[in-house]
C-alpha cells in the first residue's frame, strides 16, 4: 500500500492564519478599549455629575426649607449659579468626547483648523494647516473618522515625539478623502508599538476600517512620522 504523502501548508494558508490570529487579537484589545472607554465615562457621569447634581439639590432643598436672610440670599444664589456652570461644563465635555458637536456646527474643515490652533497654542509646536477642494457635503461617519485620526495623531505627538512642527492636509484624491498628518519628530517601530499593545494606533485603523477606509503609517526612528488615512466617499455613502 502506497502513502500518500502528507500535503505541506503553503505560504498563503500561513499567511491567512497569521492574518486571521492578528485580526483576533485586535478585536480582543479593541473590546478592552470600549470597556475601558464605558466604564470611564460611567465613573466622569458618577462622579462629576450625579454627585454634584444631587449635593445641588440638598442644598436647594435646604435653601427652600430654611431661606436665608436677604443680605446673605445674593451670595448664595451666586454661588449656586457657579456650581451649576461646572456641572454643565462637565456634562458637554463628556457630550463632546462621546461625539464632537463642533463636527455638525462647523464642518469639518473648520474643526480640524481648530483642533490644530488649540493644539498648537498649548504644546508650542506650530501646526500647518492646509485644505484642498472638497465636496460640499462629506458624511458625518467619514468626518467623524477623520477629525478622532487627528485628535490621536496629535495626542501622539505631544506624547512621544518630540516634534518641532507638524503639518496635517486634508484633499481629495480621486473618489476618496485623504487626510495626512506628518510630524519631523523622533519616529517609532511599528512593530515595537505593536507590541506594546498600540491602543492609539488600533483605534485609529479601526475607525478607518468602519468607514471601509484605509490607513498606513510611515516612521522610521528618528526621522518622524506619517499618517495617511484615505476614506472613500462612495462607500461611506452605500
Amino acid at each position: 500500500m502506497i502513502r500518500k504523502k502528507a500535503a505541506t501548508k503553503t505560504p498563503v494558508r500561513v499567511k491567512q492564519k497569521t492574518h486571521a490570529g492578528q485580526v483576533q487579537a485586535l478585536a480582543a484589545r479593541l473590546l478592552r478599549v470600549q470597556e475601558e472607554e464605558r466604564r470611564r465615562v460611567s465613573r466622569e457621569l458618577h462622579d462629576q455629575i450625579c454627585q454634584q447634581l444631587a449635593s445641588l439639590a440638598i442644598e436647594i432643598s435646604g435653601l427652600a426649607a430654611d431661606p436665608p436672610p436677604p443680605e446673605r440670599a445674593q451670595k448664595v444664589l451666586r454661588e449656586l449659579q457657579r456650581r451649576v456652570i461646572m456641572v454643565s461644563e462637565a456634562t458637554r465635555h463628556i457630550a463632546y468626547e462621546l461625539h464632537p458637536s463642533v463636527l455638525d456646527d462647523l464642518g469639518l474643515v473648520a474643526s480640524l483648523r481648530g483642533v490644530c490652533k488649540k493644539f498648537s497654542e498649548e504644546e508650542g509646536v506650530p501646526v500647518e494647516f492646509r485644505s484642498g477642494l472638497l465636496p460640499p457635503e462629506i458624511p458625518r461617519e467619514a468626518a467623524s473618522c477623520l477629525y478622532r485620526v487627528v485628535q490621536e495623531s496629535l495626542r501622539n505627538v505631544a506624547r512621544h515625539a518630540s516634534a518641532s512642527k507638524v503639518s496635517v492636509w486634508l484633499r481629495m484624491k480621486k473618489n476618496a478623502v485623504a487626510l495626512t498628518i506628518a510630524d519631523d519628530g523622533s519616529g517609532f517601530d511599528p512593530a515595537e508599538a505593536r507590541g506594546r499593545g498600540g491602543l492609539g494606533l488600533v483605534g485609529m485603523a479601526e475607525r478607518a476600517r468602519l468607514v471601509r477606509g484605509r490607513l498606513s503609517i510611515s516612521t522610521r526612528k528618528g526621522r518622524g512620522t506619517r499618517v495617511l488615512v484615505e476614506v472613500p466617499l462612495q462607500a461611506v455613502v452605500a
